[in-house]
C-alpha cells in the first residue's frame, strides 16, 4: 500500500492553523471589563392569593441606588407563567453596571394580575407611578439576589 505524503501534510495543516489562530487570539487579550459577568438575580415571592394564575411585571435596572443613575436595561412583560410558578412568583437574571462602584437598583412595576375568570381587580403595591425599588451590590462575576415580597389586596 502506497501512502501519499501530501495527504499527511495537508492533514496537519488545519490543526496547526487552528492552534496558531487561537494562540494569536489570546495574545494581549486585555483584562475583562469591570462589569464582566455582573448581574442581579431578581425574584418575586409567590403571592398568597387564591385562584391567581398569572402576574406580570416590568423590570428596570438602574446604575445607581434608589432608582438613580442611567438605565442599564428594561424588560416589560415578565410574567409568572413564563418565568415562575404561574401564581405570581418570578425569577429573572439580568446584568447590572459594576463600573460605577455603587449599588445598582432594581425597579419592579406590577402590570397585571389574572385569576381563573380573567383580569383580577387588585390594589397595586408597585404601580408605574411608584415602582417598588431595591438596591443591590453589583460585583463582577456575581449575581446579587434581589427579592421582592409583595402584599397584594383585592
Amino acid at each position: 500500500m502506497r501512502v501519499h505524503r501530501g495527504a499527511r501534510a495537508s492533514s496537519l495543516v488545519l490543526p496547526l492553523a487552528l492552534a496558531v489562530g487561537l494562540g494569536a487570539a489570546c495574545v494581549d487579550g486585555g483584562s475583562p471589563a469591570a462589569d464582566a459577568g455582573a448581574g442581579v438575580a431578581i425574584s418575586v415571592a409567590p403571592l398568597s392569593l387564591p385562584g391567581i394564575v398569572d402576574a406580570c411585571y416590568d423590570l428596570t435596572v438602574k446604575s445607581g441606588p434608589g432608582g438613580t443613575g442611567s438605565t442599564v436595561w428594561t424588560r416589560a412583560g415578565v410574567c409568572s407563567q413564563g418565568y415562575g410558578d404561574g401564581g405570581g412568583a418570578i425569577t429573572y437574571v439580568g446584568t447590572c453596571d459594576a463600573s460605577t462602584g455603587a449599588d445598582n437598583s432594581v425597579q419592579l412595576v406590577m402590570t397585571s394580575l389574572t385569576d381563573e375568570a380573567g383580569d383580577a381587580a387588585f390594589v397595586n403595591p408597585c404601580p408605574a407611578s411608584a415602582p417598588c425599588t431595591k438596591d443591590a451590590p453589583c460585583s463582577p462575576n456575581e449575581d446579587s439576589p434581589v427579592t421582592f415580597d409583595l402584599t397584594v389586596m383585592r
